[in-house]
């Protein structure tokens, strides 16, 4: 049984909390929403716990129906209680459930905003994937760095496990890709969250019109700020609506943004993040638990890391210490520092795994003005690569993992996708 949650919010809800209505409402809400979480749990167990914040417009995700707080006997207890006897008034009300807010839009622009968050999230980007086919986006340089965008199918050789694969389709072609935008915002970034928002902001006019997105915050908890839209405007009001927590549940949010919101994608998809890195440990995922989903899920991860930024300050802190006396509390201090750096530093390697085997990039400005332009290397990349499929000669679907190799004939050209994939 899983205790992993997602949470999400409808958008007229702050995150101090739901606004606090009159007392008869606010129980209808509260026997409504128990009213739903028995069907669901009996439709779908798993489901019921494996994403427990239910899309409720105008609802807070409720944390007592956890796993983590309340077993599956506690939740029916919880859930009869919550509505016995008041069915036949439930049966009157006419609340609607769903991901975004209920309110009916009144102008041209707030209607074009609701198509764009309703549209599903494979609308403009269907493609045909035949179930045993590989996708595989591919990157490739020249010598110099720069993005190699004019070859063809036969400069190209694909290997799994060492063996020649037939490619059974290629395309330069702009394939529209889904985005999750990850936050950081934990306390560690409150200084620096409205550089955070501006980057991402910048990156998001970068992407093509037909391109999806969604913006998951984590700190100490996750939170799925804004469901897929194109909707620029929604996007730009998501990121507003930011704010800044304590702890950091870095490996239960990259497990929640590969599983939950990018796992039944198909086509092109990414996570960028931007994050020093450093889980709490709070969270009940494992780094490598979320390393494995993410390979699952065949998610590249492009991480703009903030390591070196942080790492640059904390030496200069440290350097400071250590010329000034050895009292007992500096020495307490320089330990700290030390530890910091260190973790910093694994942080980093985790960081670069993460995004070199996935596919994707690491990214590691020196200060707060280059964001921007790493950001912007990620949209260009995302826009100059290639689509391959293939189809394995080994159609085994034993649950294995397959290495990828991907190589271009030109000399001097250096090709990156993913280290490879689970058949499942």
């Amino acid at each position: 049984m899983s205790g992993h949650i997602l949470i999400v919010r409808s958008h007229n809800e702050s995150r101090g909390g739901s606004k606090k209505g009159k007392k008869g409402k606010k129980g209808k809400k509260s026997r409504l929403f128990a009213f739903f979480a028995f069907f669901a749990f009996f439709a779908s167990p798993s489901l019921a716990f494996e994403r427990t914040a239910l899309f409720a417009s105008g609802l807070r995700a409720w944390p007592e129906f956890s796993s983590e707080n309340v077993g599956q006997d506690g939740i029916l207890s919880h859930v009869f209680s919550s509505f016995q006897g008041e069915f036949s008034e439930l049966a009157n009300d006419s609340w609607l459930i769903s991901r975004a807010g209920a309110q009916e839009p009144k102008t041209a622009q707030e209607k074009q905003e609701r198509q764009d968050r309703q549209r599903k999230p494979d609308d403009g980007a269907v493609i045909a994937i035949d179930t045993n086919e590989v996708l595989l986006p591919v990157t490739v340089r020249d010598s110099t760095g720069q993005f190699v965008t004019d070859l063809k199918v036969e400069d190209f050789t694909i290997f799994e496990e060492g063996i020649p694969q037939p490619i059974s389709s290629f395309s330069l072609q702009r394939m529209p890709v889904h985005v999750v935008i990850m936050m950081d915002t934990s306390s560690s970034v409150t200084r620096e969250i409205e550089d955070f928002k501006n980057a991402a902001w910048r990156f998001i006019n970068q992407l093509a019109p037909d391109d999806q997105f969604s913006l998951i915050r984590f700190d100490d908890e996750v939170e799925l700020v804004q469901d897929w839209t194109a909707s620029r405007n929604a996007l730009k009001r998501a990121l507003n609506r930011l704010r800044t927590g304590m702890f950091t549940k870095f490996n239960e949010a990259l497990y929640l943004a590969a599983h939950e919101q990018l796992g039944k994608i198909k086509g092109r998809k990414a996570i960028i993040v931007l994050t020093d890195g450093i889980d709490s440990g709070r969270g009940s995922v494992s780094t490598e638990r979320a390393f494995r989903t993410l390979i699952e899920e065949e998610t590249p991860v492009y991480v703009v890391s903030k390591t070196r930024i942080q790492s640059r300050v904390d030496r200069e802190e440290l350097a400071y210490y250590e010329k000034t006396s050895s009292s007992s509390v500096n020495k307490i201090k320089i330990e700290g520092l030390k530890m910091t750096i260190s973790q910093l530093e694994s942080s980093e390697r985790n960081l670069t795994r993460i995004a070199e085997e996935t596919g994707g990039r690491v990214f590691l400005p020196e200060s707060f003005d280059d964001l921007g332009a790493a950001y912007q290397q990620v949209a260009d990349e995302l826009r100059s690569q290639y689509v391959i499929f293939y189809t394995p000669t080994n159609s085994t679907r034993d649950g294995s993992y397959r290495a990828i190799k991907v190589k271009v004939k030109q000399p001097g050209y250096h090709a990156t996708t993913r280290f490879g994939y689970y058949l499942k």
